[in-house]
């Protein structure tokens, strides 16, 4: 199993390798898209992320 920090190092490479910031964005969508998301009973006020376009939701754990 990857660590936290090998899959952040991951994903920061991936986005230096694109230069335009478009790509970068198109980047962001795709990952969102192979999320499987936040269950439900976690999209609760406390993790909640204000000042988003959209609504957004953030849960820290420790493994």
């Amino acid at each position: 199993m990857k660590s936290i920090q090998q899959t952040m190092e991951e994903i920061s490479a991936d986005f230096e390798i694109l230069p335009d910031p478009k790509d970068k964005f198109v980047q962001l969508l795709d990952l969102g898209k192979q999320s499987s998301g936040l269950p439900s009973e976690l999209k609760i006020e406390q993790n909640k992320i204000y000042g988003c376009m959209s609504q957004a939701w953030v849960v820290c754990t420790k493994q």
